[in-house]
């Protein structure tokens, strides 16, 4: 199916009038960190040595834990960019 006729079919199952801006996906980048050289900038942080699978990856720390992010995704969007990691590792934090 073309995408014109995709957008109609969307468009008319719906019922609703004018153009149908968030049916289809515009841009969607894959940002692979295994392949970048451990200590170099990354666009969310530096690249280290990933303690759990020993792959390259740039850590994220959130409330839950720490996570080495190996490859994500980002998607442009028509009010911002949503970024999700696709593969990563959560580390266990050290008691003590």
């Amino acid at each position: 199916m073309a995408e014109r006729d995709f957008l109609r079919w969307a468009i008319g199952r719906s019922g609703a009038r004018g153009t149908a801006f968030a049916v289809m996906t515009l841009m969607v980048i894959l940002e692979d960190f295994t392949a970048f050289a451990v200590g170099c900038d990354g666009p969310n942080g530096r690249v280290a040595c990933c303690p759990e699978c020993g792959r390259n990856g740039v850590p994220l720390e959130e409330p839950d834990g720490i996570f080495y992010v190996h490859t994500q995704a980002s998607e442009v969007l028509s009010d911002g960019m949503l970024t999700e990691p696709r593969d990563c590792c959560r580390v266990n934090r050290a008691a003590g």
